[in-house]
């Protein structure tokens, strides 16, 4: 069965999670983020983004570490 999950570019990611998209781009780099998928190409101009339920999740579990705390 195809996914029908919309996928989120480095742009909107930034916005959903209020940074700007060159800390998306670090925060990739640097393994704060999961991965992201390779959508076009190879390489440092390869098109990627996230699924917005790993972007949604990701957040949730910084708010659930930040509230256990």
């Amino acid at each position: 069965m195809p996914s029908t999950e919309t996928v989120v570019r480095p742009k909107e990611a930034a916005k959903l999670i209020g940074v700007g998209l060159s800390t998306i781009r670090k925060m990739a780099k640097n393994g704060v983020l999961p991965p992201p998928l390779k959508l076009t190409g190879d390489g440092p101009r390869a098109a990627v983004g996230w699924r917005r339920s790993t972007i949604e999740q990701w957040l949730n579990d910084r708010e659930t570490a930040a509230l256990a705390k």
